[in-house]
């Protein structure tokens, strides 16, 4: 009996080795080529963990176009270039921010973008529920005071509760140097209750003035304290400028069979804040993006129109003077003007890491797209309309306002404000069936559009 059990325990494991071996050679035959299932999350992964974060204008945001650039010729695109274009490096520093008492409580923040924050200031705080009621206020409520803006912002699946709050972060401190304050504070623009701070640029100003994002819970404490008497605080960072940089675009292109028919342009930012690491804003949407055009160029149908990858750089930090924000996509406006203002449309992939919900094709195309959009879309199931393209259009804007027709791929952006600009930005929040889906419908959208007459 013991034989006849050894002789049956050896058959076993050795089909249980031929089957693992077996596995692994089919594993590794495979890896060989990327299949484009997995070419997508590949992408966000391998972004994320060579470079990390990718500051505009950092050695990391470089050495990733670099990689992009590669990346582009291995897959096929065609005239993959590098296109590099001066700004102004902005560095985040070291901050200190205290509520004041015995003893004092060190709260979560971090320096709004694009300021320098100049030396420390302690002050008596102002503080408002919203960022109209601190808008109605005069200059003597806030003089001499350190300004609180406490808002709290809505969820919503359009994301349209961040842009409603915006302002806060992007004027505020502006508003509230001109009422004669001596600081600036705001609750994160987050929909999370976590004790980690947003980052986000504000408008530049001409003179150092400290203004800062709180978190949720720091914004809480203040708020209670404010509730028992008067409270202070102490603002402390080395935010500034870090002097002149480079960022840089990375172009690439899938020819198409009429050389005079309008361009498609597409993409997504490579650079991120110096929190987390980018995976969900915007190396979800560089992933999108990319593997739906690698999806296209290996289907071995030509496309009417020429497509466009774009790769933008610094996308984040804002810019004194004329150059304001989005700068990678000013710079390729101003480089590409000739594309951009005859171009079929325009789309970007930067609204997080949602499934994509509906799509918004520009006003005045025809029934004979929408038609060819709709049927493209098929099993997806997502409504066509024609109209505008809603809240959240970032960078490629700056094209639209050219004169590009803008083409969205709307998202669910329900919990993007959990992790957007925060320490949690990592490739552990990628859904990688969202991913799936946002491919699929951006690859069949554009495939439709492209061969458009």
């Amino acid at each position: 009996m013991l034989g006849r059990r050894a002789r049956l325990l050896a058959i076993w494991v050795l089909a249980a080795v031929s089957t693992t071996a077996l596995g692994q050679a089919a594993e590794i035959a495979s890896s060989s080529e990327t299949p484009p299932a997995s070419l997508a999350y590949d992408l966000v992964r391998d972004l994320t963990t060579l470079f990390g974060p990718r500051p505009a204008g950092s050695a990391a945001e470089a050495a990733a176009a670099r990689w992009g650039s590669d990346k582009m010729k291995a897959l096929g695109f065609q005239g993959v270039t590098i296109e590099p274009f001066p700004l102004l490096r902005w560095t985040p520093g070291e901050t200190r921010v205290e509520l004041i008492g015995d003893p004092a409580q060190r709260l979560v923040a971090t320096p709004l973008g694009g300021l320098v924050a100049g030396p420390p200031v302690e002050a008596p705080v102002a503080l408002f529920r919203s960022y109209d009621a601190f808008l109605k206020s005069s200059p003597a409520e806030v003089r001499g005071r350190i300004v609180a803006v406490v808002e709290p912002v809505r969820r919503a699946i359009n994301g349209d509760g961040y842009v409603e709050a915006a302002p806060a972060r992007a004027r505020g401190p502006a508003e509230a140097m001109a009422r004669g304050a001596v600081g600036f504070v705001v609750r994160s623009l987050g929909t999370h209750q976590d004790n980690v701070a947003n980052s986000g640029a504000s408008m530049t100003l001409p003179r150092p003035f400290p203004a800062f994002a709180l978190s949720p819970a720091a914004t809480d404490q203040i708020e209670r304290a404010a509730g028992l008497g008067p409270v202070r605080m102490r603002l402390e960072s080395s935010a500034g400028w870090a002097g002149a940089g480079t960022s840089q675009n990375v172009v690439g292109t899938i020819p198409g069979s009429d050389p005079d028919a309008a361009p498609i342009i597409i993409g997504a930012h490579l650079d991120s804040w110096e929190q987390g690491t980018g995976a969900i804003d915007d190396g979800f949407g560089i992933a999108a993006v990319t593997a739906a055009a690698t999806r296209i160029l290996r289907s071995g149908k030509t496309p009417r129109h020429t497509i466009h990858l774009v790769w933008f750089g610094a996308e984040e930090v804002s810019q004194p003077g004329a150059l304001r924000d989005f700068v990678g996509a000013r710079a390729f406006t101003a480089r590409h003007a000739s594309d951009v203002k005859r171009a079929l449309v325009v789309a970007e992939s930067d609204w997080g890491g949602g499934r994509v919900t509906r799509v918004t094709l520009p006003p005045g195309t025809s029934d004979e797209t929408v038609e060819r959009v709709r049927g493209a879309l098929g099993s997806l199931g997502l409504p066509v309309a024609v109209g505008g393209p809603g809240p959240g259009v970032a960078e490629i804007g700056v094209l639209a306002a050219a004169g590009a027709p803008l083409l969205r791929l709307h998202q669910d952006a329900t919990g993007l404000f959990d992790v957007h600009h925060t320490p949690n930005d990592v490739l552990s929040r990628v859904d990688p069936a969202s991913l799936e889906q946002n491919v699929t419908a951006w690859e069949r959208v554009i495939s439709a559009i492209a061969d458009v007459r």
